[in-house]
């Protein structure tokens, strides 16, 4: 076998090899093809019949350019399923052989692999490695695709992206939707597909490891330390001070800004990697990015914070692009510190609506999360007289928002409140976890404590696992193993509170909606987006009626896959919808707009006011 066969099929072993959380170590996941058998061969025999000078260790990344699958295609949207194929060498623009029926643009992608993009390797200077920064989008003033935009949902304890495509001047109701792998891209290790950790790590070297490496890294060794939430430091009720660090260990440290820049870095390359090499788009293209409903005069600060690191990614992405792992922290600082040096020459890259109000998150190019969770809902050939209460459940936040759509489509949130935030998320259920299993180590102090260090690092998949299997048990060195059934942990005292606050908020949110939109005519649904939509306190909601000042209203639960996409994706992709539903409706033309609130409703005739913060063409 030639080296060259033999590397991606090394990559694909390599990408096998996973970290059992619970018991700290790795195992191989899968059997090993004769095809891989032969390339462990022509590797042993490379290495023995190639000696080096002084024996030093060889390490670096290995890109792992996993082959799109054809069925994969299949998920560019057409009218049947049917798929074409997007001739290789078609202008920026992409506009040309695309095609529109029934609402959907119809388009196809030559799915051939295309040439790895040049790499910048390190040098080495003053005994640290090196990185040249890549400023190739600092040659630009526009986006280089101007029909594509990419929404960035970066998140507690997941994050996610997805691609839409769309002619800006022609009708908001066709365009593409455009999945994009940055799971496999990022070779997780937990088996998701389209999300990839937000966790760093920072090892007693100084070297920053990002996605799931940093968890695997930090169950491998001692020391070091884990960041796995850049955005919960973020937080109204944190104190955010982007110079403070986020990360130290042996004296090397990176600041909040440094971290989050990096980590918005790492996401945007995955999501970019994809689109140019499946779907043969340019890496510079317009972009969004997410946030929660938190109190407004935070989030706006926050947003027109949050544009200058989205912008100065870009220049993060690119340089460090197919080698995010094991850099030192000198090297991330210097580059990150460069590129949000140059962050107002790429701004431009940010889909900001300077048309609205600075008091808006479009104005700084940001989505609020429930009204980009539910606005692909928006997108459906069956689109009726309906009230969608939308709950997003992330790990940090669970964001509530209510808005109505009407037949044309076009749809406008329900106001006041546009969307509220509540601490009510994952996090929270993650705690009452540890503290559970904790409790059953004993009264003694040292034995309880011994149990909080070797746990806390795994409650995250330890809770997944008790959701997803039933029954959990994990080992704990000097203690007996601790075990837990979902049932149990669910009656217990403050599972049970959590379900009774988060129904007490629900209902304390739509009591505040006026009467004319629970008189009007149609139907109540209920939307469930983010990880946290299986818990049975959460889908509770749509089983019982919710009370609503002195009377009551029923709200029926939506399908995951929106109406009319459930036939042109696939199993996984339906499987992960809750969780990517942010992204896909941040990426569509007909997000919806916080300015285009209307606090009664009139029925079809328009409501009074201003008209002109109302979106009569892209509703």
């Amino acid at each position: 076998m030639k080296p060259s066969q033999a590397v991606p099929l090394l990559a694909s072993l390599l990408a096998r090899i996973r970290a059992d959380a619970k018991a700290g170590g790795r195992y191989f996941a899968g059997l090993v093809s004769e095809q891989e058998r032969e390339a462990l061969e022509t590797a042993h025999s490379l290495l023995r019949n190639s000696p080096t000078p002084d024996d030093r260790e060889v390490s670096g990344d290995l890109e792992h350019e996993q082959a799109e699958d054809d069925a994969g295609l299949t998920h560019a949207l057409t009218e049947d399923g049917e798929s074409g194929r997007r001739q290789a060498g078609e202008g920026a623009s992409h506009g040309e052989g695309s095609e529109s029926a029934g609402g959907v643009l119809r388009a196809s992608f030559d799915h051939s692999e295309s040439p790895a993009p040049a790499r910048v390797e390190p040098t080495v200077a003053a005994g640290v490695p090196k990185r040249p920064i890549v400023r190739t989008a600092l040659a630009r003033q526009a986006p280089d695709a101007p029909e594509v935009t990419l929404c960035l949902d970066f998140g507690t304890a997941k994050s996610k992206a997805f691609c839409g495509v769309w002619d800006r001047e022609g009708p908001r109701t066709e365009w593409l939707p455009l999945d994009l792998s940055i799971g496999t891209q990022a070779q997780e290790g937990d088996g998701n597909i389209y999300s990839v950790t937000s966790s760093m790590w920072l090892s007693p070297e100084g070297s920053v490891y990002v996605g799931w490496p940093a968890v695997e890294k930090s169950l491998e060794r001692e020391g070091g330390r884990r960041l796995d939430s850049v955005k919960e430091r973020l937080a109204p009720a944190q104190r955010v001070d982007f110079s403070a660090p986020a990360m130290t260990c042996s004296g090397e440290s990176l600041t909040l800004d440094e971290a989050l820049t990096f980590y918005l870095g790492f996401l945007t390359d995955a999501a970019l990697s994809i689109l140019e090499r499946k779907y043969r788009y340019p890496r510079l293209v317009r972009r969004r990015f997410s946030l929660p409903c938190w109190p407004l005069e935070h989030r706006l600060w926050l947003a027109a914070e949050m544009r200058r690191r989205v912008a100065a990614a870009q220049i993060v992405a690119d340089t460090f692009s197919g080698a995010w792992q094991g850099n030192h922290a000198e090297t991330v600082r210097e580059v990150v510190r460069a590129a949000l040096a140059d962050s107002e020459r790429v701004d431009y890259l940010v889909d900001r609506n300077l048309e609205a109000r600075p008091d808006l998150a479009a104005h700084w190019g940001a989505v609020l999360e429930p009204l980009a969770a539910g606005s692909g809902r928006i997108h459906s050939s069956r689109v009726t007289r309906k009230l969608c209460l939308v709950i997003d459940v992330g790990a940090g936040t669970t964001d509530i928002a209510l808005f109505m759509v009407m037949p044309g489509p076009k749809a406008f949130p329900v106001s006041p409140p546009s969307g509220i935030s509540l601490p009510l998320a994952g996090n929270e259920i993650d705690r009452l976890l540890l503290d559970s299993l904790v409790a059953q180590a004993g009264a003694i102090p040292a034995k309880r404590d011994q149990a909080k260090s070797s746990l806390a690092l795994r409650i995250r998949p330890a809770k997944e696992e008790l959701f997803r299997e039933g029954r959990l048990e994990l080992s704990v060195p000097g203690l007996q193993t601790l075990s837990m059934q979902r049932d149990e942990f669910l009656a217990t005292t403050g599972m049970t509170d959590f379900g009774a606050r988060l129904r007490s908020e629900v209902e304390g949110f739509l009591s505040q909606v006026d009467n004319s939109f629970w008189r009007s005519e149609g139907s109540f649904q209920l939307v469930l987006t983010g990880g946290g939509t299986t818990l049975p306190m959460v889908r509770s909601l749509a089983n019982d009626a919710l009370r609503i000042g002195r009377g009551s209203v029923q709200f029926s639960l939506e399908q995951a896959l929106p109406d009319g996409f459930s036939n042109h994706f696939g199993a996984e992709f339906e499987t992960e919808f809750p969780q990517l539903a942010v992204a896909f409706g941040g990426a569509s033309p007909l997000c919806l707009d916080e300015g285009a609130a209307q606090a009664r409703f009139f029925g079809d005739a328009p409501p009074p006011g201003p008209l002109e913060r109302v979106q009569t063409g892209g509703l």
